[in-house]
Parts: C-alpha cells; sequence; structure tokens
C-alpha cells in the first residue's frame, strides 16, 4: 500500500524531533536494508510530494540530529541510556538541556567521523522501537567536564568527510581544545568485496587483502594526513586524537561485513583471523600517518572489546563503546 506526505510535511517532522522519539517518522523513512554502511531512506513505497531533486533523506536527519541526545526524561538525563532501557520511555532532547555539569573551563572537544561516533538516535522509526548503542561521540557528550560538538555522520568515509570539510568551519566557530577523528573503516567496508581475495585453503591468513587494498590504505593514510595539515593550519594549537577501531566480529550472514566474506567463499570460522591482519593494516596507516604531527595522538583501541561487547558484526555495544570512550577521555585529560 503506498503513503503519501509531502515535503513540507516531511520537513516538518523533521524539524520537530524535539521531545519525541521519532515515531512521526515511521511511515516514511526506515534503515536501508541494501546499504554496506547504515543509511537511512525514504521508504520505497512513499511517494514525496514536492521532493527537490538530490534530496537526501539521510544527510538531513543527520544535520536535525547534531545537537539532539536521546535521554530519559523522567531521570537523570545526564545518564546514558542503557540498552536495554524501553525506547518508547525515551526523548530527544537539545544537547544544552541535559544535567551534565558544565564549567567555564570545561575542555571543548570536536568529534568528526562516522558511525563509531554517532548512529541514529530514532528508535521510533522502528515498528518495534529499539536504541542504537551509544557510540564514542555521543558518551563524550554525556561526561562531565567536556563541552562536545559532534558532527560525525554514520554513514561516512573518510572521503566524503575531507571533501565536504565542515569540520572546517565548526573550527572557526566552535574553538575547540581536541579534534578527535574517526575515519576509514567505512572506505574499507564500500569497497569489501573489490579488495579481498577468493578463500582458499593454503592461503595466509595476512594475505586476503589485494593489491587494491594496500592502496586504498596508503590512501587513506595520506588523506588521513592532508586533513590533519588543514585542521592544524586552521587551528595550530588543537590537540588530535585518531585511532584504528577495534577487530570487528563478522558472522556468514551478518549485513555489514560477513556477508561479503560469505560472498568470497570464506567460511565464517575463518573471517576474524583473515579480518585481523588486515584492522592491524588499517591502524598502522593511520599511525603512520599521525606521527608526522606532534599534536597528533593515536589512540589503540583494538582488543578493548569482547565477544559480549557487540552490537553487530562493525558495531561494539554500549558497553563496548564505554571501554573505548574511557581511551579517549585518557588522552583528553
Amino acid at each position: 500500500m503506498n503513503t503519501t506526505v509531502t515535503f513540507t510535511e516531511l520537513e516538518h517532522l523533521i524539524n520537530n524531533l524535539a521531545g519525541t522519539n521519532g515515531a512521526a517518522l515511521r511511515d516514511y523513512v526506515e534503515l536501508d536494508p541494501t546499504s554496506p554502511v547504515i543509511k537511512l531512506r525514504i521508504k520505497p513505497e512513499v511517494a514525496v510530494e514536492g521532493l527537490p531533486p538530490g534530496y537526501d533523506v539521510d544527510q538531513r536527519l543527520n544535520e536535525a540530529l547534531q545537537d539532539l541526545l536521546l535521554v530519559n526524561p523522567q531521570g537523570d538525563t545526564a545518564q546514558i541510556p542503557e540498552d536495554g532501557d524501553d525506547p518508547t520511555n525515551l526523548v530527544l532532547l537539545p544537547g544544552d538541556a541535559l544535567d551534565t555539569p558544565k564549567s567555564l573551563d570545561a575542555i571543548r572537544v570536536l568529534v568528526e567521523g562516522d558511525s563509531w561516533c554517532r548512529l541514529p538516535e530514532i528508535p521510533g522509526i522502528f515498528l518495534l522501537p529499539r536504541l542504537f548503542p551509544k557510540a564514542i561521540g555521543t558518551q563524550l557528550q554525556h561526561r562531565p567536564g567536556l563541552e562536545v560538538k559532534n558532527i560525525a555522520h554514520w554513514g561516512d568515509t573518510l572521503g566524503q568527510i575531507y571533501q565536504r570539510k565542515e569540520y572546517l568551519t565548526v573550527i572557526d566557530s566552535f574553538q575547540p581544545q581536541y579534534f578527535l577523528l574517526s575515519a576509514g573503516g567505512n572506505d574499507l567496508q564500500v569497497n569489501l568485496r573489490n579488495i579481498v581475495h577468493p578463500y582458499h585453503p593454503s592461503r595466509a591468513v595476512n594475505d586476503y587483502l589485494s593489491p587494491a587494498g594496500h592502496n586504498l590504505l596508503v590512501w587513506i593514510r595520506d588523506t588521513y594526513a592532508a586533513l590533519i595539515r588543514e585542521v592544524l593550519a586552521r587551528k595550530p594549537d588543537v590537540k588530535i586524537l585518531v585511532y584504528g577501531y577495534d577487530y570487528p566480529k563478522p558472522t556468514e550472514e551478518s549485513q555489514y561485513i560477513g556477508q561479503h566474506l560469505t560472498a568470497k567463499h570464506i567460511p565464517e570460522e575463518r573471517m576474524r583471523g583473515i579480518l585481523s591482519p588486515m584492522m592491524d593494516l588499517l591502524n598502522q596507516r593511520i599511525q603512520e600517518a599521525a606521527v608526522q604531527f606532534p599534536q597528533v595522538t593515536f589512540i589503540n583501541c583494538r582488543g578493548l572489546t569482547q565477544d559480549g561487547h557487540w552490537f553487530d558484526d562493525m558495531h561494539p555495544n554500549t558497553a563496548g563503546y564505554t571501554r573505548i570512550v574511557d581511551a579517549f577521555v585518557a588522552g583528553i585529560r
């Protein structure tokens, strides 16, 4: 059954997410099941009258959510909602409405990146409302002593971040003392089928990345370095924190990583062993970019999460992210 909504009505719902859990968008917006990264889309059965050419509801919702945090209005809004909390009891509120203690000497942190820093906190769009984990940037926004501006977009590649350069504009207005960057994982993810060799029992686990994959990692290193130079040219005294994620936990039919490895006929029991050397190389390339600049600190987050700390094959759960956030907070303090 087709549903019709005007573009004006859709924009009104997006502009008025504060005080709701996003349930009013449920008939129109969904998580894209075909995307290799987390992405929201207008449902295929929805006709939007007056929709401008090139309109991207995923980008639009990312912008609308930048200054909103999902909280329990009946409790301490400074506390991060638990994964088991009833999503119907949670609402989106402006970040400056939180009970997090603020002071004039709060450390200003600008967060730029991908889904490891922010996930779409709109539980009401699901038929059975559910919560995404509280990612790195979102948790930092709840930490006392920090004033955090989180411009991360859950589906962004490093290429998109570097091309858009939103961080430069926000550096001018926000004047951060720290700049946290999470990027490169989605660049690998969207290319995964093209950069991993097919399975062969005699192939060593550290020999599954193709030459194109190695070239991509070099590009990630060089783009990190170029982005860092831009940031330091804009604000030379800012301190920069980077990392290379943790080891993912793919399974045979998992949506984001596992399905692509399955397409390469890689058995489930070999997936982690094959991915780990690739993640080590990603960390190595990012660290190679970081060591070029004394203002940059590389934070090694590999091994911080355990099997029970994962939400899906590409993202930790809230408890897993908390372990990584603690490592970043130690780097800030």
